[in-house]
């Protein structure tokens, strides 16, 4: 019911009308991909938002490019995962970095003795890039070690079959970089113009953020480790069965549901601190958002075109949900 089954429309959906070389003309992706800095840009420019979110949009898109020509040079996509991670690890970096000259900047005007009692860096801004850097850790190091185990990937095997639209791949995980993390990228700008704002702990909603973003994580974890054991010596796309075990009995997508979770849960705790509360929603549904229309819908599709119509499998189509487990009915 409700949000479950609305994504799980919108995923169906996206099944029917996704974009691949063989209905779609290279010059089509060549377009998609070179129009997304520049309408990113715009948008920044029109919303009238803080100099970081340029330096994160131009990281992430320059990070990516770099990676594009490098899977041509070695004729691979398998580092495309892994330069996700990498990338915006290099972003939360760098607005690490802006709140902390702007930080040092402040303190130079105080007396020597209040300049020694301010905080370097906001404790509701530590604390949210202290939860995603080890999010992005955690993540890369299992998706760089998951294809390092198997020696490929099916999707990344797809993605260099055409270049024009690896790129537009490419491209398109530097905007999500971008989006994705856009309630950090707001509180560090907060943060880095103003001094802070309410104190960590302050609103009941700073303590749900972190307990959903811990949730979130344990189940990514959790579900991520369960399937990966379960299927390690399985070339990839090799599969004799869908995976149902576990938390996979609960969820189709148990590892893209505790993201989910995750990103909502940081969203919440970045709201409290910054003046622009769009933009955590932006990031909340964002992630479910973007999931669905890409990774969660290519498994779904290839799952389909494997054992659609098998007896088993639509079954355990009807009983598990895409994403939202039946333990909460009412989503």
């Amino acid at each position: 019911a409700g949000m479950g089954a609305a994504l799980d429309r919108l995923q169906r959906h996206a099944q029917a009308s996704e974009l691949e070389p063989a209905n779609t003309p290279p010059a089509a992706f060549l377009a998609l991909a070179a129009a997304q800095l520049p309408l990113t840009l715009l948008a920044i420019a029109l919303l009238g938002l803080p100099p970081l979110w340029t330096h994160v949009a131009l990281i992430a898109h320059a990070g990516h490019l770099a990676g594009f020509l490098l899977s041509l040079a070695i004729g691979s996509c398998f580092l495309f995962d892994i330069t996700g991670e990498v990338v915006f690890a290099a972003c939360l970096w760098w607005a690490y970095r802006t709140v902390s000259v702007a930080a040092a900047a402040a303190r130079s005007t105080l007396s020597p003795s209040d300049a020694g009692a301010a905080s370097a860096v906001d404790d509701r801004v530590a604390l949210v890039l202290t939860m995603l850097a080890i999010w992005v850790v955690r993540l890369g190091a299992f998706l760089f070690g998951r294809i390092l185990v198997r020696g490929s990937d099916w999707r990344f095997d797809k993605l260099a079959t055409a270049r024009a639209y690896s790129l537009f791949g490419w491209v398109s995980q530097a905007t999500w970089v971008v989006v994705s993390g856009a309630c950090v990228w707001a509180l560090c700008s907060e943060q880095a113009a103003r001094g802070g704002g309410a104190p960590l702990w302050a609103s009941p909603l700073d303590g749900v953020g972190f307990a959903l973003w811990a949730a979130g994580l344990a189940v990514e974890v959790v579900a991520d480790h369960q399937k990966f054991t379960a299927t390690r010596a399985v070339r990839s796309g090799g599969h004799r069965r869908w995976f149902d075990d576990g938390l996979w009995r609960y969820s189709r997508h148990p590892n893209f549901l505790g993201e989910n979770v995750l990103w909502l849960g940081t969203a919440l705790l970045c709201a409290g601190g910054c003046a622009r509360p769009w933009a955590a929603a932006v990031s909340a549904a964002w992630s479910p958002l973007f999931l669905s229309l890409t990774s969660l819908m290519l498994l779904e599709k290839r799952l389909d075109a494997r054992w659609g119509g098998a007896a088993a499998y639509e079954a355990y189509k009807r009983r598990t949900p895409v994403l939202l487990p039946r333990l909460l009915p009412w989503l």
